[in-house]
C-alpha cells in the first residue's frame, strides 16, 4: 500500500511538473505563419493616426506630441510618424519593433493613401504582413475616423 502511494505521489509530481514547463501553460503557443519560413510574416491590423509626413520620431518629440506609441515609418514616399492606438496581436508588434523604426513597403496608391494630406490626424486601419526584419508589407489602408 505504501509502495503504491509512493508511486502514485511521483507519478502525480511529475505531470504537474511537465505541465508547468509545457509553453502552452505559459501561454506561448507559436502561431502558423501565412508563409512558412519566410521572415515569420503574419497579418497583422494596426489602428492609428498618421501625424505628420516628412519627419521624424525627434521632431515629433522635439514638438511635445500626443500620447501613445509613436513609430517612424520608412517608404518610397519618405517618413511618416504614425501614432498606433490598436493593434491585433500587441505582443509580436512589441516584440518586431522595438526600435519604433519601420520600413513600409506596399503598392503607390496604397502608400498615397497612407500619407495623403487629408488623412492626416484622421483614424486608419492599415492591415499587412509584419516581417521578423521590422517591415510592414501593407495590403490596405482603410480611413476609419
Amino acid at each position: 500500500m505504501t509502495r503504491a502511494r509512493k508511486v502514485f505521489t511521483a507519478g502525480l509530481g511529475l505531470a504537474v511538473l511537465l505541465a508547468a514547463l509545457s509553453p502552452a501553460v505559459w501561454a506561448q503557443n507559436p502561431r502558423i505563419p501565412v508563409v512558412p519560413f519566410q521572415n515569420f510574416n503574419e497579418v497583422t491590423r494596426v489602428t492609428g493616426e498618421v501625424l505628420c509626413v516628412d519627419c521624424t520620431l525627434a521632431d515629433m518629440r522635439r514638438v511635445g506630441a500626443a500620447g501613445g506609441s509613436l513609430y517612424e515609418f520608412h517608404s518610397a514616399y519618405g517618413n511618416a510618424v504614425l501614432r498606433v492606438d490598436a493593434v491585433d496581436d500587441a505582443t509580436r508588434w512589441a516584440s518586431v519593433t522595438q526600435g519604433k523604426r519601420l520600413t513600409v513597403r506596399a503598392a503607390d496608391p496604397v502608400l498615397r493613401t497612407l500619407t495623403a494630406e487629408e488623412n492626416l490626424s484622421r483614424e486608419l486601419e492599415i492591415t499587412g504582413l509584419l516581417s521578423s526584419d521590422r517591415t510592414l508589407d501593407v495590403a490596405q489602408v482603410r480611413v476609419v475616423g
